[in-house]
């Protein structure tokens, strides 16, 4: 049973999208998932060090449940030191046989790609780095990812790291992949349940082991910040996450808040000149300038909203009608000149009982053909404010006596 239209007829984004000169890209909002650009970006790339957000992810999980705490601290084995030393790899230079906390370590795999943090965390949180790849594929199927590729902990091609500190059974030439759409639902995650994080990859520069052995200041590679000689940032970028490698090029999944709403970006293979290493925040730039000048994003119904359709009355209920809510806020978006349309659609009509929190319906927004990520849609529940006893049988009896009656006159 359909009962009202809201806004106005959705029909397919006509406006040219802009060509981002990458492999793939995509731009989603946070808060809804709802897609806003999409270029190739389902097929399955090499990630480099985009990794790091599943690691870090996990990391954090087990400093929330108390399994490690920040100010734990972690001995360097010789194999990590030596690991850590090699100027051509993203590392904090560390010292064989010295301990580092657990905070000073997590903050280097965000702000500076440490390789070898990642490793020591990794070891530590799970007891080896083979266990830790295993729980990273595993919380990637809880988020309906399946088709990723993942053998390490860094996201360094196997071939970059010494076969001692290797997974055992990964090819060694092997690399992480993963699309578009599941960094995005990684991103979106982490930064739903760790918002905090944003204090960490808003960091533009900061030293590591200050005033210790291995004093080292750490420049975050994501240029898009402010406050850097070489910014490339004219938004409010505050993170996320870069990875660089020979097949997974220059990419970067950034985050910015502008217009009254947070979007992730994710640029994978940015095109450009070899020795252009802004190019992937050229694209990021492009990408985000695109967003927000093309959609706007409206709430149109707040969470809680009595006003969307009429009381639903019950026969035979105690009262005779109960009032319903929207679950939560319903957002429409518009394209240039285009709306997404919202659809009431109410699958309980004759009953004679609610309880409070009881789906009646579904407040179903149409989109223009983008959609959201996976397992997200813009619908909303229309749910009970309230419980509603049915009327037991006499009460009933004494009802149809009433009505028979009041039908004669």
């Amino acid at each position: 049973m359909f009962l009202g239209v809201g806004a106005t007829t959705a029909v397919k984004v006509e406006a040219a999208e802009p060509k981002i000169d990458a492999k793939a890209a995509l731009a989603v909002d946070l808060e809804t998932g709802r897609v806003l650009l999409k270029q190739n970006a389902d097929e399955s790339l090499p990630i480099a060090s985009i990794t790091k957000m599943v690691t870090l992810y996990l990391v954090q999980d087990a400093i929330k449940s108390g399994q490690i705490k920040q100010d734990d601290t972690i001995k360097v084995p010789a194999d990590i030191a030596k690991f850590s030393q090699d100027p051509a790899l993203s590392n904090v230079p560390l010292t064989a046989g010295e301990s580092y906390t657990v905070e000073e370590l997590y903050e280097s795999g965000w702000i500076y790609s440490s390789n070898a943090a990642a490793m020591l965390l990794a070891d530590r949180v799970a007891g080896s780095q083979a266990k830790f790849v295993k729980m990273m594929q595993q919380q990637l199927e809880k988020w309906d990812i399946n088709d990723a590729q993942i053998v390490n902990v860094s996201g360094l091609n196997n071939e970059n790291i010494p076969a001692k500190l290797r997974v055992k059974g990964t090819d060694a030439k092997a690399e992480n992949k993963m699309s578009a759409v599941d960094l995005a639902v990684v991103a979106r995650h982490l930064l739903k349940k760790y918002p905090e994080i944003l204090n960490i990859t808003k960091i533009a520069e900061k030293v590591f082991d200050k005033g210790g052995v291995d004093e080292f200041t750490m420049h975050s590679f994501n240029r898009m910040l402010p406050n850097q000689v070489d910014s490339y940032a004219d938004l409010t970028v505050d993170g996320l996450k870069t990875g660089t490698t020979d097949a997974a090029g220059e990419s970067f999944v950034g985050t910015t808040k502008e217009g009254g709403y947070r979007i992730l970006t994710v640029v994978m293979d940015a095109g450009g000149a070899k020795d252009d290493k802004g190019k992937r925040f050229k694209v990021t730039a492009q990408v985000m300038r695109h967003v927000y000048a093309n959609w706007t994003k409206k709430t149109v119904y707040e969470k809680g909203d009595t006003s969307i359709v009429k009381p639903v009355k019950l026969k035979y209920g105690k009262e005779k009608s109960v009032k319903l809510e929207s679950k939560q806020p319903v957002v429409v978006w518009t394209h240039n000149d285009t709306t997404d349309k919202t659809k009431i659609v109410l699958n309980k009509t004759k009953v004679n009982s609610a309880k409070k929190g009881e789906v009646f319906g579904t407040i179903k927004v149409q989109d223009d053909g983008l959609g959201y990520l996976p397992g997200l849609s813009g619908d909303a529940q229309l749910v009970a404010t309230k419980n509603v006893k049915e009327k037991n049988i006499f009460e009933k009896l004494a009802q149809g006596i009433g009505e028979f009656f009041g039908n004669l006159f």
